[in-house]
């Protein structure tokens, strides 16, 4: 009984806050885009990376408290710099992009606010039926360009691989058609890594971190790796 009236409060404060924000975009929507862009990325939708290392902290406090599971998965296009170099800025983008929808379709999007909001006077929009049938995961960018991060709260290992090869693969066979190069397309790599008891967040990034240079690029490219401190640096024999 107290769990669905504690759910039902939490639905009602939710709704409140979105109603809050139309009205904060409505009346200073100078201020309003002045603010969004530290927590959203402007290029992507996904979140602007300082916003989402906030969000890993506040989702590591949480299964904290819970004694819940926690995966952290990064994710980056593989020869990234070679795929400009050879195809144009222009089309990168584009790849930016493809990646982007593809993380949003697979990840929570009721704090993607370029989701919910239409139009710059901030007109609110959801899909409730659709939002409701997305896993309950978050996407950024967290590094220069072509690295992006998910959080997977109260997910083991077995469950943040299932969502990272959906990725993976995905990724692989979108191709995007271009007028001067034809169909193009890319490859990512994946790490991941669990959650331990105690962990910070940088404790976190630096095992996926390892998990996807050592592990994922290190092993060829266009895979997912689970951190271990078994895997082998590249001097290592």
């Amino acid at each position: 009984m107290l769990e669905a009236i504690v759910k039902k409060a939490t639905k009602f404060a939710k709704q409140a806050v979105r109603k809050m924000a139309t009205d904060f975009a409505v009346r200073d929507p100078e201020l309003y885009n002045e603010i969004m862009p530290t927590i959203v990325d402007e290029q992507t939708g996904l979140y602007a990376k300082e916003y989402f290392q906030r969000l890993l902290e506040s989702q590591i406090e949480r299964v904290a408290e819970k004694q819940g599971t926690l995966c952290y998965m990064l994710l980056d296009i593989d020869n990234f710099h070679d795929f400009n170099a050879e195809y144009n800025h222009e089309t990168g983008d584009l790849v930016i992009s493809l990646i982007s929808d593809l993380l949003r379709e697979n990840t929570r999007s009721d704090h993607n606010v370029r989701d919910d909001y239409v139009g710059m006077m901030g007109e609110y929009t959801k899909k409730k039926k659709e939002l409701e049938n997305r896993p309950q995961y978050d996407s950024g960018r967290v590094g220069g360009g072509e690295e992006f991060g998910v959080i997977l709260p109260f997910t083991n290992v077995s469950g943040a691989k299932a969502v990272a090869e959906r990725l993976r693969k995905g990724i692989e066979e979108s191709k995007i058609d271009t007028e001067n190069f034809g169909e193009v397309g890319v490859t990512v790599s994946i790490g991941i890594a669990e959650y331990k008891p105690g962990d910070k967040a940088q404790d976190l990034i630096r095992r996926t971190d390892y998990a996807l240079m050592h592990g994922a690029k290190e092993q060829g490219k266009n895979q997912v790796v689970v951190y271990s401190s078994n895997i082998k640096q590249p001097n290592q024999r």
